[in-house]
């Protein structure tokens, strides 16, 4: 044996015994289903049975089917359940209005789902067929009080989403398109309500202030004359 396969052969003799001397780590797994951070989905549930609690608007359906014929309004219901490095895991369910549609003709994938549907005829005269494609989870993609996990604040089935729609319908926006200007015009209008109670408590700071200061002037003003009445007048000699 040469010196070099000597010297290789020590070098790795050491290496060895320093592995062998290392301390065994043990890496905690925190990414399991249970464990993981935040919120685990745990499944949906939809239905077509109007609902006094998240009711939807006869007459924003019809306006809908107007450019899209075979809109159905459904609610969907979904359950998450918190991670137990949050403490003890809790369940939440979330309700939020959708929008689906029955497609007589698909040229494309559908979504198959169970959507229970009522037994009677609706209120408002609106017609409603098993959907088989989920258009829209409508919910603002922005306000989320419990993370990003879960759907955002509740939206009512109102005016706002026709408009929202009518416009996506016009602009023949793309679906992500569509999740973004979702939200706008809800947002513009808590941005002209700020401005509002901006404007209004400005008017009170400068005019309703500026008044009063007048005021104030004005009778201390009236104040001093009747002082100056008051003072005994020296008369002339």
């Amino acid at each position: 044996m040469s010196w070099v396969e000597e010297g290789r052969r020590r070098a790795r003799t050491r290496m060895q015994s320093l592995v062998d001397s290392a301390p065994a780590l043990t890496v905690p797994i925190r990414d399991t289903a249970e464990s993981a951070p935040g919120w685990r989905f745990l499944g949906e549930t939809y239905s077509c049975i109007p609902d006094v609690v998240y009711p939807w608007d006869g007459s924003v359906v019809r306006a809908i089917r107007e450019f899209c014929p075979d809109a159905m309004p459904i609610s969907i219901r979904s359950v998450w359940k918190s991670s137990r490095l949050d403490g003890e895991p809790t369940t939440m369910v979330v309700v939020r209005h959708g929008l689906a549609r029955y497609i007589r003709d698909p040229i494309g994938p559908v979504h198959h789902f169970d959507c229970k549907m009522p037994s009677t005829p609706v209120p408002g005269g609106v017609k409603l067929r098993q959907p088989n494609y989920i258009e829209l989870n409508w919910y603002d993609r922005k306000v989320r009080p419990w993370g990003y996990d879960l759907p955002g604040e509740y939206l009512p089935f109102d005016w706002e989403l026709y408009r929202c729609l009518r416009k996506a319908y016009v602009d023949s926006l793309s679906p992500d398109e569509l999740i973004d200007h979702l939200v706008a015009p809800h947002n513009e209008e808590k941005d002209r309500q700020a401005k509002h109670n901006k404007e209004e408590s400005d008017y009170v700071n400068r005019d309703v202030q500026s008044y009063i200061a007048k005021k104030m002037e004005s009778v201390s003003e009236l104040e001093q004359k009747e002082e100056a009445l008051r003072e005994p007048q020296s008369l002339p000699h």
